[in-house]
């Protein structure tokens, strides 16, 4: 009798944790793909007044697009940091640079869209075997970072610029 009370307690106990979790990703979830969804209209509209201050040649505008751009990216992503240097590239064709620069912005949310996708996910759809694309890798020396890269799933970046396009 007492054995059936104790594995009736550690069953209820597994219920209510799991039930806990999957409210707390829930809500985390909806949140997260909330303040994305923000975030990638702001980058659209910034990055539709960066383009018409490049096509217009309006320097003092588009330092300043650019600065409040920058508040946006990831200041230690190689290709957030190539979208800015799209912005201060001194061409005289300023049609192509603002082309280029539109393209790697609209690489950037689609891989924003990519991940959020996939993110809001059960944890088991996102396992690496799964999907036949590409993933992500990661140079980070974090041994469990490198665990998680190797076992999900993680949507590839495209990369918008040569390296010597970039220089």
């Amino acid at each position: 009798m007492e054995f059936k009370l104790i594995l009736t307690f550690i069953s209820g106990l597994i219920v209510a944790y799991v039930t806990f979790w999957n409210a707390e990703r829930k809500i985390s979830i909806e949140n997260i793909t909330k303040e994305r969804a923000k975030w990638r209209d702001k980058v659209r509209e910034l990055a539709l007044e960066i383009h018409k201050a490049i096509v217009a040649g309006d320097k003092p505008k588009l330092s300043e697009l650019k600065n409040q751009f920058r508040l946006h990216l990831n200041p230690t992503d190689k290709e957030d940091m190539n979208i800015l240097k799209l912005v201060d590239a001194n061409t005289d064709d300023k049609e192509t640079q603002a082309d280029q620069f539109a393209t790697c912005v609209s690489f950037l949310l689609k891989h924003d869209w990519e991940r959020a996708k996939l993110e809001s996910k059960p944890l088991f759809k996102r396992l690496k075997f799964l999907h036949s694309k590409e993933s992500e890798t990661t140079d980070s020396d974090k041994i469990v970072i490198k665990l998680l890269y190797k076992i999900f799933y993680h949507p590839k970046r495209i990369r918008c610029l040569d390296e010597s396009e970039n220089s």
